[in-house]
C-alpha cells in the first residue's frame, strides 16, 4: 500500500501537535492540591514541596507572616461542634483575609514539637463570606 505525501505530512503534523499538547499539559497543568484534613493528621509524613487547599479562618495579629487555614469542608459545617484542625501557614507577603479560599505551595517545617507550613507561593481562589 502506497501512502501519499499529503497523508504522510498530515500524520507528521498530528504527531507533532499531540506531542506538543502532552508537553503543554505536563508543564502547565494545575498541581493537584491536598486538603488540610489530609495533611494535618501527620504533617511529618510529607516531604518536599506540596500544595494544600484550604479556607483562611485564623489571622494572627501578633505575627504578620502567619495565618491559619482549615479544610474546605468547614464551609458545609452547620453546627458549632465542627472542630477541624487549623493548619498554621507562614508566608512572606500580603496575607489573605478571613474567608479566602487559598492554595498554598511550600514545605512543612518544625518549631519545637509543632509543625507549620512554610508557603513559598499563595494563590487566593475566591472569598467566602464567613459570618455573614
Amino acid at each position: 500500500m502506497k501512502v501519499s505525501k499529503k497523508a504522510k505530512m498530515l500524520i507528521a503534523v498530528l504527531l507533532i501537535l499531540n506531542i506538543g499538547f502532552g508537553v503543554y499539559r505536563f508543564m502547565y497543568a494545575p498541581v493537584p492540591a491536598l486538603s488540610v484534613d489530609e495533611v494535618a493528621m501527620d504533617p511529618g509524613a510529607y516531604e518536599g514541596t506540596i500544595t494544600i487547599a484550604g479556607l483562611t479562618t485564623n489571622l494572627y495579629k501578633d505575627d504578620n507572616t502567619l495565618f491559619g487555614i482549615k479544610d474546605m469542608a468547614e464551609l458545609n459545617c452547620n453546627n458549632p461542634y465542627c472542630k477541624r484542625p487549623v493548619l498554621p501557614i507562614r508566608f512572606q507577603g500580603p496575607l489573605p483575609i478571613l474567608g479566602d479560599e487559598v492554595r498554598v505551595t511550600g514545605t512543612f517545617a518544625k518549631n519545637g514539637s509543632n509543625y507549620y507550613f512554610n508557603s513559598e507561593k499563595l494563590k487566593v481562589v475566591q472569598n467566602h463570606k464567613l459570618g455573614g
